[in-house]
């Protein structure tokens, strides 16, 4: 039996996603994304690496197994979410088509690939992106130009009033020339980046609720 026929279980029916929080004391982005999991009713645990930190986040039956899980990983210049779920070896050439058809179809904002083992292999999804922090440095690198191009904005109410909210935003993550947002020493959960991210771990949760039939055919 698997998840889709338990009705204590996840299904598409019961959307997940995982829920904002502000908090008064300082607090780094990663200790803010593991509150929002538990307010949300999920365990979630915090483990750092050489070059970051990861966040698992324990979503029980989100595939097809209790330990199924989300992964936030936490660079300097990018963070990653990504899920995935054991799929069976394909014995024949038409199974392996089926799952590449599958894939292919499936190249919109979350990445889907398939890693092949000998033994079998799994389904990942994934959702990548820029730090902020990374974006802020490119700006003044000038390797992103924040005039739209060569466009003349100053003409242009709208358009001045984007390029100074941007300037704004970008800004707060160089103060006090902290190393990304990992040493806590300010509250991550009142800035913009936490909300993207969650946002980015509610979209790759949804996507895996809208395909969960379509990914369970393979396992």
């Amino acid at each position: 039996m698997n998840w889709m026929d338990d009705g204590e279980n996840n299904n598409s029916s019961k959307p997940i996603e995982l829920k904002l929080i502000n908090v008064d004391y300082n607090i780094s982005l990663a200790d803010a994304i593991k509150l929002s999991a538990e307010k949300s009713g999920y365990e979630a645990e915090i483990r750092k690496i050489d070059h970051g930190t990861i966040v698992d986040i324990k979503i029980p039956f989100l595939f097809t197994q209790e330990e199924d899980i989300i992964v936030v990983f936490i660079y300097k210049g990018i963070y990653l979410v990504r899920t995935g779920t054991l799929v069976r070896k394909p014995n024949t050439l038409e199974e392996k088509l089926a799952i590449l058809e599958y894939l292919s179809d499936n190249n919109g904002f979350v990445s889907f690939s398939w890693v092949n083992r000998d033994r079998g292999g799994s389904i990942l999804l994934e959702r990548r992106g820029w730090r902020l922090d990374k974006v802020d440095k490119s700006l003044a690198w000038g390797n992103i130009n924040i005039e739209f191009g060569n466009a003349q904005v100053d003409g242009n109410e709208e358009l001045v009033e984007e390029k100074s909210a941007l300037r704004e935003r970008l800004s707060v993550y160089m103060d006090e020339n902290l190393e990304f947002n990992m040493s806590g020493k300010w509250n991550a959960s009142y800035g913009y980046e936490y909300v993207y991210i969650l946002e980015d771990i509610n979209l790759l949760l949804r996507t895996v609720q809208e395909e969960s039939e379509n990914l369970l055919r393979f396992t």
